[in-house]
């Protein structure tokens, strides 16, 4: 997706939420400044193009992991899904986080080889600044808002609709999405239930909006 086909959807969402679109391009800046040899839009294009894609989400059993990683040329990992993948016995291929999941799992996973794709906004600074610079492997930069050179914007607001656009974007011949449950919402700590719940809705009705013209399977 292009930015100004998704600058609608964004500018909805900030409204919907009160957040502010400054501060989630002083993260995205925040983040280009401090993210080392960040991968290209190519070089993911050229990982995910073609590819049958799995996501997983928090709610996947290992059952399911198992036979996503026989079935599926592509694992992409949400937040706090990785955990639930490497207890599995599964390295994701990708990482979709906003680094609010388990972040000892995130960050042994990329040293096993994941590519995180680490996202900024406006209330992850503090974590940007904590933990991108503990992860050992292949990162690439995305924001919700204006992209930059080396911080892109595939569109997509939580981690799952984010992986969703990302391999839409660069052409993976299908997507399937693996343990998302858009009704009730994964507790996490300090996280308020309500806001999460209504985040959630945006992400189906985000990627409800690409299912109507790509193959994507829930």
């Amino acid at each position: 997706m292009k930015f100004q086909d998704w600058l609608p959807h964004y500018e909805r969402i900030l409204a919907d939420f009160g957040f502010s679109r400054t501060e989630d391009e002083r993260a995205a800046e925040f983040l280009a400044n401090i993210i080392k040899d960040p991968m290209s839009e190519q070089d993911l294009c050229t990982i995910l193009r073609d590819e049958t894609v799995a996501i997983i989400g928090p709610n996947t059993s290992s059952k399911e992991i198992r036979e996503a990683e026989e079935r599926f040329g592509i694992i992409i990992a949400t937040d706090s899904s990785v955990k639930l993948c490497m207890e599995s016995g599964c390295i994701p291929h990708l990482i979709a986080t906003d680094l609010d999941g388990d972040m000892d799992f995130i960050l042994e996973a990329s040293e096993d080889g994941a590519i995180c794709i680490v996202h900024a906004h406006g209330d992850n600074v503090q974590a940007l600044q904590e933990y991108v610079p503990l992860v050992k492997g292949r990162m690439a930069g995305t924001t919700q808002s204006t992209p930059m050179d080396t911080v892109h914007n595939f569109g997509g607001f939580t981690d799952g609709d984010r992986a969703v656009f990302m391999a839409e974007h660069c052409g993976a011949k299908s997507i399937t999405l693996f343990g998302f449950d858009f009704e009730r919402p994964v507790k996490k700590p300090s996280c308020d239930l309500d806001v999460k719940k209504k985040k959630l809705g945006w992400a189906r009705y985000l990627i409800e909006k690409v299912i109507g013209s790509y193959d994507i399977k829930v």
